[in-house]
C-alpha cells in the first residue's frame, strides 16, 4: 500500500464539505432549511454579532480552520477568545501560512495559532456543533451557518483531525509578532485616533506612540489595518 503524504485528503475534503454546504444553504436560501442546519448570520457584522451570542453555549473547546484572517481593530474577535478561555475552554486555531503573513497581527492576536494546510473557514465547537460559511444571498453578502448534522459535523472534526496532524508551531513560520502595547496601538490607530489620544489612553508619551507606529508600519501596510476582523470566534 502507497504511503500517503500528511494532508493529501484535505482538499478533496474540503471539496466534498464545500458542495455540501452550498447545496444546503441554496436550498435554505430558498425557503427549504434542510434538517440540522440554521442560519447564524449574514454580513460581516451581523455575523460577528451572532458569533458573541455562541460563545457562551461553548463548553469545553472551541476550534477554528482559518484560511484567511484580518486585523479588528474592535478586537472584538480577540476579546471572545478569551472570555472563553476564562471560562476553561480550550480554544485552538490553525491558519495557512499566507494568513500570517496577510494579517501581521495574526500571530499577536492569537498566541496559540498554528501554521497548517488550510483551504476554507470553519468552526468546531465542543466536537458536536460546526460554523461553516455558506452560499452568499444575492447581493453578494457572506452568510454563517450553524450545523449539528451528525455527517456534516464529523466531517469538520475529520478535517481538524487531519489539519493538525500535518500542523506546525507559529514559531517555525517566520511570521510577524508584535508587543500587547503595539497590537493596542494599532487598533487605535486603525480607529482613526490621533497619537496623542493613543499616548493619553494609554498612559504612555506621544514619542513613545509614535515608536511604536515606525515599527507597526514595517510590519503591515493599510489594507491589513482598515478591513474587518477574525479570530477563532469568526469565518
Amino acid at each position: 500500500m502507497d504511503d500517503v503524504s500528511p494532508g493529501a485528503m484535505l482538499p478533496g475534503l474540503w471539496s466534498a464539505l464545500t458542495a455540501t454546504m452550498w447545496e444546503m444553504t441554496s436550498a435554505a436560501l430558498a425557503g427549504r432549511t434542510p434538517h440540522g442546519i440554521r442560519l447564524l448570520g449574514v454580513g460581516l457584522d451581523g455575523i460577528q454579532d451572532a458569533l458573541a451570542g455562541m460563545e457562551p453555549r461553548c463548553r469545553t473547546s472551541g476550534m477554528a480552520l482559518q484560511q484567511r484572517t484580518q486585523f479588528d481593530p474592535s478586537g472584538r474577535g480577540p476579546a471572545l477568545d478569551r472570555a472563553s478561555r476564562r471560562r476553561g475552554v480550550i480554544t485552538k486555531a490553525i491558519a495557512c501560512e499566507a494568513a500570517g503573513h496577510e494579517n501581521p497581527f495574526l500571530w499577536s492576536e492569537q498566541p496559540h495559532v498554528r501554521c497548517g494546510p488550510v483551504y476554507g473557514g470553519a468552526i468546531l465547537l465542543d466536537r458536536a456543533c460546526a460554523i461553516l460559511p455558506g452560499l452568499p444571498t444575492t447581493s453578494g453578502s457572506r452568510t454563517a451557518w450553524v450545523v449539528t448534522r451528525q455527517e456534516i459535523v464529523a466531517s469538520v472534526c475529520r478535517l481538524w483531525d487531519e489539519t493538525a496532524a500535518c500542523s506546525r508551531p507559529a514559531c517555525d513560520t517566520g511570521w510577524p509578532r508584535c508587543t500587547e502595547r503595539q497590537l493596542e496601538v494599532a487598533r487605535r490607530r486603525a480607529r482613526g485616533w490621533t497619537n496623542h489620544a493613543i499616548a493619553r489612553d494609554l498612559g504612555t508619551s506621544v514619542r513613545t506612540v509614535g515608536a511604536e507606529l515606525q515599527v507597526i508600519r514595517a510590519l503591515t501596510t493599510p489594507p491589513s489595518v482598515d478591513t474587518s476582523g477574525r479570530s477563532i470566534w469568526a469565518l
